[in-house]
């Protein structure tokens, strides 16, 4: 079994659930399709495992540019929080 490791391994995974929120997002009725594969996802939980994947990126790379772009990365595509 082949695994894609390392930050490429989690931009990859980022770009996944991206993509899936962004098909939840295209629903012509976004409001009722609010789960992607069965339930098993959320737009919620979508968004907020690509943010986790490109947190993952940031505490793997060395260049400290990259990190802070990393982390600006997660924070466009994490949910937003109400307080």
């Amino acid at each position: 079994k082949a695994t894609v490791g390392g930050i490429k391994g989690h931009q990859l995974g980022a770009a996944l659930y991206l993509a899936g929120a962004h098909l939840i997002e295209q629903a012509p009725d976004a409001a009722s399709q609010q789960s992607f594969m069965d339930g098993q996802f959320t737009h919620k939980s979508l968004r907020t495992h690509a943010a986790n994947e490109f947190r993952a990126c940031a505490q793997l790379t060395r260049d400290p540019e990259q990190r802070v772009k990393y982390i600006d990365m997660a924070n466009a595509v994490a949910p937003k929080k109400l307080w």
